[in-house]
Order: structure tokens, then C-alpha cells, then sequence
């Protein structure tokens, strides 16, 4: 009897750690901080969970960097990208397979970057220098490569100002609110919601395409990812006329839908980088 109970309890345990396994590892942007990130996606996380029947685990990173390099260790299986850090992942490892792409108001599958100041503030790119500017973080679209275009264009350079990565979009916009920066640059969607505390943008960006969902060819079997992408059809405008009825009440980065993305939508991708700037290594 003791044996038959101890075999019961190793069973258990196997099963525990087998299911374990078997979860997903995902990665939300880490646009904001934990909290706020987790309030974000939970709703679709619930979402893929109860459509594909699988167990999805979310795996917070602080930086664009670090995911990035948990991606390419296998210790992550599905993640969302922006278009930098999706270039950047393209051109160093080949396991990545891009299954769809978030909407935003009106079904666009763009978004912009927007450099800022106070509204009470009168700046001059033109040469600037010596100015404490506000990014988000290194490999963030939004950040330093957005920022550097533009001073570049204006006879400038971050290289000859002071700036310091914030982390977070919000973070960026509060550090000039607080006076600690004179010019910050994060996501124009974030930067929208502060401008009645008195931001004011300076320049918005070419078209961006909006973050992607990628999964890891090297850890998920075909058969998970069909499941996710089946799930993840459900979510097109188009294809579900009950969307809004789903969505509703998820994080308005959600609730306007997805696509999934064939050749034809990759090349799409692919192109408005390239005229963004953002080369692509494959």
C-alpha cells in the first residue's frame, strides 16, 4: 500500500512538472512597468489560453534587451515586438516566425513616435546641444534611433546632449513633466494621453508598423503554433463580427483586433521599415 502511494505521489509530481514544461513562456513589450504591463495583456493572454486550450505563462523583461536575448536562449516562446527590436531579432537568429499583427483605432496597422517638450517651451533642434532628453530605452523604436534621426536632420546629435533612458514610455514623458529633461520621444499613443498636463509634441514620425506577435519556431511544435494561429484568425475585424463583443473591455492596444501575417503581409512589414530607416538583415 505504501508503495502504491508513493507511486501515486511520483506521478503527481511528474505530471506537475511535465505541465510546467508544457506552458507557454510569453513576453509582453515592456512598454510600461510589471503592473501595468500585466493589466494590459491579461485579457488577451485569457483569451489565447481558453481558445487554444494551452497553458500560457507571461515572462516579464524590463528591457527590449533582454527578451530579445531570453528569445534567442529559448527561455521565451512567444513575444511581442516592436519594429526595431523585430529587425533587430530577424537578423540575428533564424527561429522566428511572425504570426500577427495588433491594430490600432480605425484598423490601422501603424503607429508613430512623437519628440516632445512642455507646451510652455520654445525648442530649437536646430544645433541643439547640451539639452537633457528623455528616451525610453536603447533598442526601443521609439528611443534613441527615432531621436537620432531627427537631431541628425537638425545638424545635431544625442551624442551632443544629455540623455538618459528612462525606461518606460510613461517614464519618459514624466521625467520632462518633472523638469528633470527638456525633450523626451516615446510612443505617440502614449504621449497623446499627457497632453493635458501640458506636453506638446515637437516632430511625429513616419508610419511604424505596429507590434507584431512572434513566435519561436525552436521551441513551440507546428502543431502549437497552428493552434495559435487559429485562435489568433478569430481576432480579425473581418473575420468576426462579434469582435467588439469580446474585446470590449481589453486594453485598447488589443481590443481593435489582429491579422495574421502571410508573405504578402511580411513584405508589407518589411517595406514600410525600410522607409522608416530600419534595415533588415535576413
Amino acid at each position: 500500500m505504501k508503495k502504491y502511494i508513493l507511486n501515486l505521489i511520483l506521478l503527481f509530481a511528474l505530471n506537475s512538472y511535465l505541465n510546467a514544461q508544457s506552458a507557454i513562456r510569453f513576453a509582453p513589450l515592456p512598454v510600461e512597468n510589471y503592473q501595468i504591463v500585466m493589466e494590459q495583456y491579461k485579457d488577451l493572454i485569457s483569451f489565447l489560453k481558453k481558445h487554444t486550450k494551452l497553458d500560457i505563462d507571461i515572462v516579464y523583461a524590463s528591457s527590449y534587451t533582454d527578451i530579445i536575448k531570453k528569445f534567442k536562449n529559448k527561455e521565451i516562446d512567444l513575444m511581442m515586438v516592436g519594429p526595431l527590436s523585430y529587425a533587430s531579432l530577424i537578423s540575428q537568429y533564424q527561429y522566428i516566425l511572425p504570426l500577427s499583427q495588433f491594430l490600432s483605432k480605425n484598423g490601422l496597422d501603424t503607429y508613430t513616435c512623437t519628440l516632445f517638450s512642455l507646451a510652455d517651451k520654445n525648442i530649437n533642434l536646430d544645433k541643439l546641444q547640451n539639452t537633457n532628453i528623455a528616451l525610453t530605452q536603447k533598442t526601443s523604436t521609439c528611443g534613441y534611433f527615432f531621436t537620432e534621426s531627427v537631431l541628425t536632420q537638425n545638424n545635431s546629435s544625442l551624442l551632443k546632449n544629455n540623455y538618459t533612458y528612462t525606461g518606460s514610455h510613461s517614464d519618459s514623458v514624466l521625467s520632462v513633466l518633472l523638469g528633470e529633461s527638456e525633450i523626451g520621444s516615446a510612443h505617440s499613443g502614449v504621449v497623446n494621453e499627457y497632453l493635458h498636463l501640458g506636453i506638446k509634441p515637437i516632430v511625429i514620425s513616419n508610419k511604424l508598423p505596429n507590434f507584431i506577435l512572434v513566435a519561436n519556431t525552436k521551441t513551440l511544435s507546428k502543431n502549437t503554433i497552428n493552434k495559435l494561429r487559429k485562435a489568433l484568425a478569430m481576432l480579425n475585424p473581418k473575420a468576426e463580427n462579434n469582435l467588439l463583443k469580446i474585446t470590449k473591455k481589453w486594453h485598447k492596444g488589443f481590443r481593435n483586433g489582429a491579422v495574421l501575417i502571410d508573405d504578402k503581409k511580411r513584405k508589407k512589414i518589411d517595406e514600410i521599415l525600410k522607409n522608416a530607416g530600419i534595415k533588415i538583415d535576413r
